[in-house]
């Protein structure tokens, strides 16, 4: 229900200057988004950054978008960010992202 509800606010809401994002994502996103971690939760699905081998940027078991602890400051470490430097499928998406602007 919440889905749809955010799906026809952005339906009604297209205008990128009028657009109220801050309403949006307290409104639509952060509940959806809390529902989904509760799930995660009560299904027993672990969660990837207890088992998985990259490091996020975000905290998985966060329970909203404006939690503390949402963002994972482990990610932006020196070790990490080499590890995301030497991908070349990451260095590929910066190369065509940003450097072929200047």
């Amino acid at each position: 229900m919440l889905f749809q509800l955010g799906k026809v606010y952005l339906s009604e809401n297209q205008d990128f200057d009028t657009f109220d994002r801050l309403f949006f994502f307290k409104k639509y996103l952060n509940p959806i988004y809390f529902n989904i971690v509760q799930a995660q939760k009560k299904l027993g699905v672990e969660f990837y950054n207890l088992t998985g081998s990259f490091v996020r940027a975000w905290n998985d078991e966060a329970t909203s978008l404006f939690d503390k602890n949402f963002i994972n400051p482990r990610f932006f470490q020196l070790k990490n960010s080499v590890i995301l430097w030497t991908n070349p499928i990451a260095w590929h998406l910066v190369k065509c992202s940003f450097l072929t602007r200047f």
